[in-house]
């Protein structure tokens, strides 16, 4: 269930590529970017599909997934927005991050799980009429990283945020999803020894606030 949830954009997303292709293939309206980009995208996403999909099956086979030296959070999350394209364009949303991101000992394709899974739920959860901004931004602490994802979005009550990272959780019925996705996230960030939690007011947006050590124990 989890992995069908991790792949759905990327998958998405080459998809949109696809039929760009094709419009542009029937010789129709000028959609504002070259084939050659388009093509480019296509191989791309493919690419980080396929890593996607190794890094989950190797994961399976070893029930849990090898930490890495040298993961760069910036590549992490160019990829992410990368896939997120199609996502990016109906929404009109838009990803920055206010810091430049380090480069850590985690688990690749776990970090690309948290970010996907958070940057996801900010596109998502917009307030109605406004294109959603997402913003990610690190700090660095004596022997840690904090991490923030804050969006100006429909945000929690207190009740939904106390629960947000219970299994089979949703908060908004007509959104696609089986609740699962933060669930997944905050076992991730536990399993490299960090801790996750919501700071949201209903109406005005949520940040996600999470951290990671600096270092990871052998």
């Amino acid at each position: 269930m989890m992995v069908a949830h991790d792949l759905k954009e990327p998958i998405r997303n080459l998809g949109s590529c696809a039929r760009l292709l094709a419009e542009m293939g029937e010789g129709g309206q000028d959609l504002g970017v070259d084939e050659a980009q388009v093509r480019q995208w296509l191989v791309e996403s493919s690419e980080r599909l396929v890593d996607m999909m190794d890094a989950l099956v190797n994961h399976a086979k070893q029930g849990r997934e090898a930490f890495e030296k040298g993961v760069d959070l910036n590549e992490v999350i160019q990829g992410i927005k990368g896939d997120f394209r199609c996502m990016m364009k109906r929404t009109a949303g838009s990803v920055e991050c206010t810091t430049t991101m380090p480069t850590i000992e985690a688990g690749p394709l776990g970090m690309r799980i948290v970010f996907q899974n958070l940057i996801e739920n900010a596109l998502k959860y917009a307030r109605p009429g406004e294109p959603p901004v997402v913003r990610l931004s690190s700090e660095k602490l004596s022997s840690s990283w904090l991490f923030r994802c804050r969006d100006e979005g429909k945000g929690m009550s207190p009740d939904q945020a106390a629960t947000a990272f219970q299994a089979f959780k949703r908060f908004d019925q007509q959104s696609e999803g089986m609740g699962m996705g933060l669930c997944h996230v905050r076992q991730i960030i536990e399993a490299h020894g960090g801790s996750i939690w919501v700071e949201s007011v209903l109406g005005e947006g949520t940040t996600m606030a999470f951290t990671l050590p600096e270092f990871q124990l052998s």
